[in-house]
């Protein structure tokens, strides 16, 4: 695990006087911007070279601050299950918005050469104490094209941040504030334990028609 981009495995005798690698350090390169280390919260700044040190354990990830993730369901290989509940990972910024585009085929054929595919965007804005995340409508056809679609929305706020108020498309919804995991072991992203730097507040948003637009919107205290 430690062997550059190369995978490798190394069958030999382990002896009591032969000490056990844990760590694995490597060279990795920053883009611009800031980005949130989602096992620690740190925040570092790129573009710049730096020094990774993980356990076997914990693969490092970052996500640039003021981003939008998002993510199908866990599967062991492609088309296991249908993408009919989808997670957004929203990092709210500062001020102003950031957009993704969720792209979708039917991951068998080359339909998609002959324009068989459908896009979703997804916005997410804030200005003052107020965050909007916006789920489009998705756009084109393709062969097994979900007609209707759950989704579940999380937003990584900073430690001491309340929620005021929740609603979906204008109707009060519940706000989920998830609870710390007391396990070393949690991994990111899976809404089983804080984020990191501070809060995350869930919100399920309800199978709708994906021909429709949704807007979530969180008000902060």
């Amino acid at each position: 695990f430690d062997s550059g981009n190369e995978a490798a495995a190394h069958l030999s005798w382990v002896t009591p006087d032969r000490p056990r690698t844990n760590q694995a350090t490597r060279s990795v390169w920053v883009p611009p911007g800031q980005w949130i280390d989602l096992w620690t919260g740190d925040t570092i700044a790129g573009p710049k070279k730096m020094e990774v040190h993980a356990g076997i354990r914990q693969t490092p990830m970052w996500i640039r601050e003021g981003s939008v993730s998002i993510l199908a369901p866990e599967m062991d290989y492609t088309g296991q299950r249908t993408w009919d509940r989808l997670t957004i990972e929203a990092y709210p910024p500062a001020g102003g918005s950031v957009a993704r585009t969720l792209y979708e085929d039917d991951g068998i054929t080359n339909g998609y050469k002959k324009g068989q595919f459908a896009k979703t965007d997804v916005r997410l804005t804030r200005s003052g104490k107020v965050v909007n995340l916006r789920i489009g409508p998705a756009k084109g056809r393709y062969d097994g094209k979900l007609d209707e679609r759950s989704w579940i929305a999380r937003f990584h706020l900073p430690e001491g941040t309340s929620v005021a108020s929740a609603t979906i498309e204008g109707r009060n919804v519940d706000a989920r504030v998830i609870a710390a995991e007391a396990s070393e072991n949690r991994m990111p992203l899976l809404g089983k334990g804080p984020d990191a730097r501070g809060v995350v507040v869930e919100i399920e948003v309800p199978k709708a028609s994906t021909s429709k637009a949704q807007t979530i919107q969180i008000g902060l205290g």
